[in-house]
């Protein structure tokens, strides 16, 4: 077992480990072919409008990380699926409020249970208090790392 010099080395020594397991889990998961109409950055859409009952382009941006003129294409991807709606704002016409239409939350429960079923259980087959473990260190990340909406 290797030392570790801090605490802080060790957490980032097992993010680099996880990230390449993530990534060729669920980035290369056959629910986001590069043929499916609906890529992973449109599931991070959908599941911070979901998180967030409205919000605008810039907001949607700075949550998901993604660049202003990527996520243009990506809005406009969901539109045309009808699983995101767009809303002027009263005050301000130059602002836009986006939310998520109940179509495109059946169609984020559907992704979300087959990944889970794919991935924790067929494919890693973790007993249940493994799962509340992983689902635990997760909240601690993202309560730790993920920046409120401004």
């Amino acid at each position: 077992m290797p030392t570790y010099e801090s605490i802080e080395q060790e957490i980032i020594t097992q993010i680099f480990h996880i990230l390449p397991t993530l990534r060729s889990s669920v980035l290369k998961s056959k629910e986001f072919s590069p043929n499916s109409a609906v890529q992973l950055p449109h599931i991070q859409v959908l599941l911070s409008l979901t998180e967030h009952s409205s919000l605008t382009v810039t907001q949607l941006s700075r949550i998901t990380g993604i660049a202003m003129p990527n996520i243009t294409p990506l809005l406009d991807r969901l539109l045309s699926l009808a699983f995101i709606s767009r809303t002027p704002s009263e005050q301000d016409r130059r602002m836009v409020f986006i939310q998520v239409t109940e179509s495109g939350r059946a169609f984020l429960k559907t992704i979300l249970n087959e990944l889970s079923a794919h991935l924790l259980n067929e494919q890693y087959n973790f007993s249940p208090e493994k799962l509340v473990e992983i689902r635990d260190a997760f909240r601690v990340l993202c309560d730790s790392f993920l920046s409120p909406v401004v």
